[in-house]
């Protein structure tokens, strides 16, 4: 998964990634309240580059989603797609980490309010063109972050001829 940019509260981390461990992190504000009626995650980059707030709430069942037949399709999807791609400063690679839980498990959520400086940007995207297809809530599931190896860009030949090419 590509993931354009990597945000935190902590000093530490921002200083820490990209130098100690991979991906490069820039310093947010966060707000995070979960509680057994909504989840809601909302932060402003100190850059002043995104805004995102989000609330989701629990629902039985996923619906309405253009992607994904039902809730099992879409958390093998997650589950599988657990390597988190992003952009490094030099530019030759992107930063690999990957998300490993022995107990994975997802919920459907259905988006109460959703807004996103970031995807609502019409220079980054025309209007119309990022639209929100579902929400899952994963909550007190115990997780690990490994590094994975760095992912070549720009280079055709940046991975062993029969390799998918991602690292």
């Amino acid at each position: 998964m590509y993931i354009p940019r990597r945000d935190t509260a902590s000093r530490l981390n921002a200083f820490a990634g990209g130098r100690i461990y991979p991906g490069e992190h820039g310093r947010a504000d966060f707000t995070v309240r979960e509680e057994a009626d909504a989840v809601r995650v909302a932060f402003a980059t100190r850059d002043g580059e995104v805004e995102v707030d989000a609330t989701v709430e629990p629902a039985g069942e996923l619906r309405g989603s253009g992607l994904f037949t039902d809730l099992a399709e879409a958390s093998e999807f997650f589950r599988l797609g657990s390597r988190g791609l992003s952009p490094n400063a030099g530019g030759a690679h992107l930063d690999v980490l990957e998300l490993s839980t022995e107990a994975w498990k997802v919920t459907a959520g259905r988006p109460r309010t959703v807004r996103s400086s970031f995807f609502e940007d019409p220079d980054r995207f025309p209007p119309g063109s990022a639209v929100l297809d579902s929400a899952l809530v994963m909550r007190g599931v115990a997780a690990d972050w490994s590094q994975g190896a760095p992912f070549r860009v720009g280079a055709r030949d940046a991975s062993p001829p029969g390799s998918p090419g991602c690292g």
